[in-house]
């Protein structure tokens, strides 16, 4: 009984070690998420910007 309850703890950790695992890789995914949404934002802004520019140069 305690050998097949001490596997068990020891399955569990190593079951906790791989959603540790994959938590920090979800982490590192978002990270990434979140630098392209900044990169696409910083990309509107300039074509916002652009289309502003072209807006302003046909009205004068």
């Amino acid at each position: 009984m305690q050998a097949s309850t001490m596997a068990l703890s020891v399955e569990t950790l190593a079951l906790s070690a791989d959603t540790i695992a994959l938590s920090v890789e979800t982490l590192a995914l978002s990270a990434d998420t979140i630098a392209l949404l900044v990169e696409t934002l910083a990309l509107s802004a300039d074509t916002i910007a652009l289309l502003v520019n072209g807006a302003e140069k046909k009205t004068v």
